[in-house]
């Protein structure tokens, strides 16, 4: 979609525009477009538009391979992550929401990965521990550590993890 350049000079310099924002804007885009040289940024009235195929942006790509939703589609989904979404825009309200959706979306299709590797008879155990760990409250993530526990002949330890988890809530 083209976004304006008044909706451009306010995400880019929310404190207030420089003394020539549309020069300066467009200083912006010049250099965005040397440091992006295989993604078209066209000027088409009244700002700028982002000429990218679906598999040209992190996102689009990650959201396709999820909806895919294979151990192989998922692995190469979660590949493509690397520290936390738009983090160098954490202070952009744009980028805030887009970020918590994306999190969100993250470790669902975590949880959806090791539930397939769990059905295939090759979960990872310690994988899927740290996981359910780190995440104290994802009902989904407990569920599928003790499934995983008691298939692995662990049936004591599933139903620890279960009383600790119930503990919780």
């Amino acid at each position: 979609a083209v976004v304006s350049v008044d909706s451009l000079v306010d995400l880019v310099w929310p404190e207030g525009p420089p003394g020539d924002p549309v020069a300066a804007l467009h200083n912006q885009v010049s250099r965005l477009r040397r440091a992006v040289p295989f993604m078209a940024i066209e000027t088409v009235a009244p700002g700028y538009r982002l000429a990218a195929g679906p598999d040209d942006v992190d996102s689009q790509r990650f959201d396709r391979l999820v909806r895919e939703d294979t151990a192989g589609s998922l692995s190469e989904a979660l590949s493509l992550w690397h520290g936390a979404a738009y983090a160098e825009f954490a202070e952009s309200p744009v980028a805030r929401f887009e970020a918590i959706r994306l999190e969100e979306a993250r470790r669902q299709a975590t949880e959806r990965w090791h539930e397939l590797r769990l059905d295939q008879g090759s979960a990872d155990l310690a994988a899927l521990e740290a996981f359910a760990a780190e995440h104290p409250l994802r009902e989904r993530a407990h569920l599928i550590w003790m499934r995983a526990l008691y298939a692995s002949g662990r049936q004591a330890d599933a139903l620890a993890a279960y009383q600790r988890y119930a503990d919780r809530i």
